[in-house]
């Protein structure tokens, strides 16, 4: 039983405290449909990210840089970054990563420009999943509904449980562990950087990190 959790409109949100179970449901709500964005949180941000496809293989994204799939490689124009496509199935966070460092945040993917990033993705090869078909975040505390068999500290100042068929994420200090079904996702390194991006832990070349100057994965 998680600390409190918000069931509304076909939808859920987990929290440690009602306020977060509400916004995360609120999140949660607006990837299913930004036309749910009633209190205008994210509508104007869509608007200044301005994603488009000029054509199929070329993902456009305003003020951050511009994607395009050719042969077996992903490139972002703008930074000359490259990364060859290997997975598919729930690895787009991992190429956006990549790709875009700490440029995007978790909700601008997931709310802002999901229905444009899960198309060119899924232009690329069907066997992608679309982000609203990704699994939802839960949180919970240790030792109340989480207990890792083992627990991994991270040289950014980030712990990873690994409880076996459930693994959690959190920056030291804070209370709750975010939380992934391992089996939901198979690639443990998809798993693992789409947490990152729910925690708000921004990307740097060549690694993950908490803000800029702190050391790297």
């Amino acid at each position: 039983m998680w600390n409190h959790m918000v069931v509304r409109q076909n939808q859920v949100g987990f929290g440690l405290t009602a306020e977060e179970a509400e916004h995360d449901w609120y999140v949660n709500r607006c990837r299913e449909s930004i036309g749910d964005d009633t209190k205008n949180i994210y509508t104007g941000r869509k608007r200044e990210l301005e994603a488009w496809l000029p054509c199929m293989n070329t993902l456009h994204i305003s003020g951050v840089g511009c994607m395009v799939y050719e042969g077996d490689m992903l490139k972002e124009e703008r930074s000359g970054r490259s990364v060859r496509l290997t997975r598919k199935g729930y690895s787009i966070y991992s190429y956006m990563a990549e790709l875009f460092g700490d440029g995007l945040s978790y909700e601008d993917i997931a709310v802002c420009i999901q229905d444009e990033v899960s198309t060119f993705f899924k232009s690329v090869s069907g066997e992608f999943y679309a982000l609203k078909e990704y699994p939802v975040v839960k949180v919970a505390e240790r030792n109340v509904q989480f207990n890792p068999d083992v627990v991994y500290t991270l040289c950014n100042g980030v712990l990873v449980g690994d409880g076996g068929d459930v693994v959690g994420m959190k920056i030291i200090g804070d209370e709750q562990y975010h939380l992934l079904e391992a089996a939901s996702m198979g690639n443990k390194y998809d798993l693992l950087v789409y947490l990152c991006y729910r925690l708000g832990i921004s990307f740097e070349e060549g690694g993950l990190g908490i803000g800029k100057g702190n050391k790297e994965l």
